[in-house]
């Protein structure tokens, strides 16, 4: 019988501590009792109290939390925001130059087969990159405003959010478009800034757009790569294919726009419609002099 007490007050210190982890950790309001020793036997006063050993309890306790932590349901914590990728500056780039590129480059080129100066095409590139800064702003204020895809849609659906696929997380905007107007500004100058500030001494025109024309094709060669790149090929024909049609698109537009400005140039100077009276001009000094000539013989 010796044996029996010493179980008793294990099993009850057991159920007390277990009562305890439930009501410490399932924040249930238990009125537990204090557990209450059985006497023993023998009347011994250290048998009366359950002999408790910290490391068992420490162990019980992290197996108990291990047990119940499925069971019971925590706050949800929201999800952290993932960092800023590459991609996603990437994509910002490319939004931002490569249309621009090719819109200043057909300025450019346009302009200068209509024989217009240095100074005028430089003026008319800088001003037409200014006026572009605000359909950029508005095309990414209405990209923004485009409706996303709802959650739990299908893959098919996926594709719809037109800015995460363009630029990336809606969160990010003011990044996308700080990026967006910088890439704007830098590769839209690029044809005049090339044509202004090439072969100064000679000012060949030829030279110029030769000049820029290279400055141009390598800049689009850049930024389709980084397009096909952020599209996430399997093979390198992607690129390949990528870069061929962007440099194909501006060379045509290119060229197009400078047969244009000479075919324009040369109907209007044959309509007349611009033509400058400058005869007029020059016949007033000839006026002056006959008529001081004349007053001098009649002295």
């Amino acid at each position: 019988m010796n044996y029996i007490a010493p179980a008793v007050r294990f099993a009850s210190t057991r159920s007390y501590f277990a009562q305890h982890f439930l009501a410490h950790h399932l924040h249930l309001h238990l009125h537990l009792p204090s557990p209450s020793p059985s006497p023993s036997p023998q009347g011994n006063p250290e048998d009366e109290a359950p002999v408790l050993c910290c490391t068992c309890l420490s162990s019980l306790i992290e197996k108990g939390r291990g047990l119940f932590n499925g069971l019971v349901p925590g706050p949800a914590v929201p999800p952290a925001s993932p960092p800023i990728t590459g991609w996603e500056i990437l994509k910002s780039i490319v939004y931002g130059g490569l249309a621009e590129l090719l819109a200043s480059l057909s300025v450019v080129t346009s302009a200068a087969s209509a024989d217009a100066t240095t100074l005028s095409i430089f003026a008319l590139g800088i001003a037409n990159l200014i006026g572009g800064l605000s359909v950029l702003g508005h095309n990414l204020k209405d990209l923004r405003a485009s409706q996303p895809r709802e959650e739990g849609s299908s893959e098919t659906n996926a594709g719809n959010d037109k800015y995460e696929e363009l630029l990336g997380r809606r969160e990010n905007f003011f990044l996308h478009a700080f990026v967006a107007i910088l890439s704007f500004i830098i590769f839209g100058s690029v044809p005049p800034i090339v044509y202004g500030f090439s072969c100064r001494e000679s000012d060949d025109k030829d030279l110029k757009l030769a000049a820029v024309a290279a400055a141009s094709l390598i800049c689009i060669t850049l930024l389709a790569i980084a397009k096909a790149h952020i599209q996430k090929p399997n093979s390198y024909v992607t690129y390949l294919k990528t870069v061929a049609f962007y440099v194909t698109s501006g060379v045509l537009a290119s060229l197009l726009a400078y047969v244009a400005g000479a075919f324009i140039k040369r109907l209007v100077e044959q309509l007349g419609w611009f033509e400058t009276k400058s005869n007029f001009g020059l016949s007033l000094p000839e006026m002056s002099v006959v008529k001081s000539a004349g007053l001098r013989g009649s002295y």
